[in-house]
């Protein structure tokens, strides 16, 4: 995009002009629009959002039963309970069903040694914490990893593991490996949608810090994040433009000082837009900065690129399947815990051994089966959505061997880092990286750098929420009041 069609474009769209273009409709657009509208001053702002919907990496969808909501993207509001969380406020404002979440709530399963018939046998829940989470996990790799981040260079946290292991031999039994494996696939990998190879053995778990418990937003009709999000968006729904793919931003100085967002309407037919703005709050994933899909002119700094191809993108892939109500009952799964987990084969942790099994808070025989980090990118990359279906429908299969578990009525598979406007799940602390990268991708920037133009949002940019909507939510928030803040100062 030249700086002459900028300006044929400025001429075509004199009537085109805003205070603020804000890209992307996800919680962290959505809350600075709120704070644009509910603002006492005022302010012109549009927001561009390239789906067809809000809601970016939250997606609900219905079920073939229309009964059953699925969460395609976020699933629970995290730190909720003590009321501290803005998007666990607006749920209740807005009346939304949510039931208290127990991550703890889990079945774990193994195959015992010597078993001749090589059946997966669940393993007590005490005899799981007493056994092998205190001595391997919280007394064992988590105390040694502490003491690491204090004295030593920044490592990997696979390299972190393997160190651990080679110091604690008389821990070093194929079994304790098993289950050590087994709680970092589900504790953080899981968690942080990223291997440990990815990791950084400093700042993983920076962050997340926030008290009170998760709920889990019931999956009914009406109600999910869908129903949060179309009851926060509602009051600025005209100025949501859907289908609005912006490709360039030409923040390049000219004589007002405004940017001009180019975007392809892709309603009908794809068409050529463009909008003039004093500012641009960006809001979209951090793995659609990675992708350079946006063309900046100029380009950005190169410390703020330095940053964003430092940082990292995880990836938590779904396969969610829903049965005939009438196959509820003779489900082979306990419906009274949250999540079916496997002790796997050395090798195969992280391949389909993590089930959320959501019947215990809305009754519905539905079961997600995630895969997370570098196993979830081969398995999306390599595999067809058929594929993926009867990879995961014959691991639960091996899993309960002993059952006949009949054929989901409907199977929907997620392929985030394969989709265009979100190219991965969420960010995380990588290897090579520092915690503090996140204030800098918010930090804004200007051809003046007394009059910033380009704003940066998300849950990628909140250092102490990360990787959660209320992050996101906090993140917009604080922008938005920087912009009206320079605003009200050039005024």
């Amino acid at each position: 995009m030249s700086k002459t069609n900028r300006a044929e474009d400025e001429d075509n769209d004199s009537n085109n002009k805003v205070d603020v273009v804000i890209i992307g409709a996800g919680w962290a657009g959505l809350s600075a629009a709120r704070h644009f509208m509910d603002a006492p001053e005022t302010i012109q702002f549009v927001v561009l959002e390239a789906r067809h919907e809000i809601g970016g990496r939250c997606r609900s969808v219905v079920l073939e039963d229309g009964a059953t909501i699925a969460e395609l993207g976020a699933q629970w509001i995290h730190n909720a309970t003590d009321g501290s969380n803005p998007v666990y406020r607006i749920a209740k404002e807005a009346g939304i069903a949510m039931v208290a979440s127990d991550l703890d709530s889990a079945a774990a399963y193994q195959k015992r040694a010597g078993d001749s018939h090589n059946e997966y046998r669940r393993v007590p829940s005490a005899h799981v914490d007493e056994k092998y989470y205190r001595p391997l996990m919280k007394k064992g790799f988590l105390k040694y990893q502490a003491k690491q981040q204090d004295k030593d260079p920044d490592i990997t946290l696979r390299a972190c593991v393997e160190k651990f292991w080679l110091e604690n031999q008389k821990a070093a039994t194929p079994d304790n490996r098993a289950w050590l494996e087994y709680f970092l696939d589900s504790e953080i990998v899981q968690e942080y949608a990223a291997s440990l190879e990815d990791l950084s053995t400093h700042w993983w778990d920076a962050g997340h810090d926030a008290k009170g418990g998760d709920v889990h937003v019931a999956q009914q009709v009406g109600g999910g994040y869908k129903g949060v999000l179309d009851y926060f968006s509602a009051p600025i729904h005209d100025q949501i433009r859907l289908n609005a793919a912006v490709t360039c931003i030409d923040w390049s100085p000219s004589g007002d000082d405004c940017v001009a967002v180019h975007y392809n309407d892709t309603a009908s037919s794809p068409k050529d837009c463009s909008i003039i703005a004093r500012r641009v709050l960006i809001t979209v994933p951090l793995g659609v900065l990675k992708a350079k899909t946006i063309q900046f002119i100029p380009e950005l700094p190169q410390h703020k690129q330095d940053i964003i191809d430092k940082m990292g993108v995880g990836l938590l892939n779904k396969c969610l399947m829903l049965w005939d109500e009438s196959d509820a009952a003779n489900l082979p799964w306990p419906q009274n815990r949250e999540w079916i987990e496997v002790v796997a084969e050395a090798g195969q942790q992280g391949h389909w051994t993590e089930f959320f099994n959501p019947y215990p808070l809305n009754g519905r025989p539905l079961l997600c089966a995630f895969t997370a980090g570098r196993v979830a990118a081969k398995i999306e990359n390599e595999l067809n959505d058929q594929e993926i279906q009867q990879q995961a429908l014959a691991a639960l299969r091996s899993l309960f061997s002993h059952a006949n578990i009949p054929d989901p009525k409907q199977v929907v598979v997620t392929k985030w880092g394969q989709d265009e406007f979100a190219r991965g799940s969420y960010s995380y602390n990588a290897y090579g990286a520092k915690h503090r990268y996140r204030d800098r991708l918010a930090d804004p920037i200007g051809v003046d750098p007394n009059n910033y133009q380009l704003y940066f949002a998300g849950e990628a940019c909140h250092s102490k929420f990360p990787s959660t909507t209320h992050g996101a939510f906090l993140s917009g928030l604080h922008t938005a009041q920087q912009i009206v803040v320079q605003r009200n100062q050039e005024d």
